[in-house]
């Protein structure tokens, strides 16, 4: 098998977690566009990324490297932000959106006014569209069986 050309948007649209119990994780951003004409930024990644992997509970926040639009002047290229999944009464915030299914690990963190708070940071993200449906799976006439490619850090291991 081949070199696969990935595209800028699909790799920095990938995004590294620690949560608050430092256990690590990945997720990637996707951009939703409303009837209304207005959008939003969520992170899409595993329930257990928010949780603590032996206790279950919660994680505080959780911890997530963005890429900067420019390298700054201490010739960083990412930049690391704290988001809160809990409130102080162990509430899960309104931006943390659960599967209703418990057994279906996902979760969406909409994160649209980090990107507000952090002028800075690389807001590229993919759009609903590249979310592949059952339906688009028999259009496109993909079966099981087809060659997949995953970004993401396992076991936390990643490159700077």
């Amino acid at each position: 098998m081949g070199d696969i050309p990935l595209h800028t948007e699909v790799l920095r649209s990938v995004v590294y977690i620690k949560n608050s119990f430092d256990q690590v994780g990945s997720g990637f951003l996707i951009s939703k566009k409303f009837p209304d004409g207005k959008s939003a930024v969520f992170l899409i990644t595993n329930k257990h990324v928010l949780k603590d992997k032996i206790a279950g509970q919660f994680a505080n926040l959780i911890t997530v490297r963005f890429y900067l639009k420019q390298t700054d002047a201490s010739g960083n290229k990412t930049k690391l932000v704290n988001i809160p999944i809990l409130s102080i009464d162990g509430k899960i915030f309104n931006r943390v959106f659960l599967h209703p299914n418990d057994s279906v690990d996902i979760a969406a963190v909409a994160i649209t006014d980090i990107f507000m708070q952090n002028a800075d940071i690389d807001v590229t993200s993919l759009p609903e569209e590249a979310i592949l449906t059952k339906e688009r799976m028999e259009q496109e006439v993909i079966n099981a069986g087809e060659d997949v490619f995953i970004l993401g850090y396992p076991a936390g291991i990643f490159s700077s």
